[in-house]
């Protein structure tokens, strides 16, 4: 497995878990780090053939609602090398 392959794994469990934690700004924040590190591409394909076929109804409405209001704040870089390990993905907002 490659190492972009394990850092779209990677974001591809955060974003999950901040929807289902109902946390808007966390999902922004790993949003705009794996957009940062991966690429728009990369991450829209993430979005639209990995992650919209996991998603309740509720969750996806959700989704939508929190992206329409904007990320807040400053956003550093999903995965930051911490260690030589960039696939950690350990967060510094």
């Amino acid at each position: 497995m490659t190492q972009e392959t394990r850092m779209a794994l990677l974001l591809l469990g955060q974003l999950l878990a901040a929807l289902r934690a109902n946390d808007p700004d966390t999902f922004k924040k790993w949003l705009v780090g794996g957009i940062q590190d991966l690429g728009k591409p990369a991450v829209t394909e993430l979005m639209a053939d990995w992650m919209n076929p996991l998603l309740t109804q509720k969750d996806k409405d959700r989704l939508v609602a929190s992206l329409s209001k904007g990320a807040r704040g400053k956003v550093h870089s999903t995965f930051t090398a911490r260690g030589g390990n960039r696939g950690r993905g350990d967060m510094v907002c």
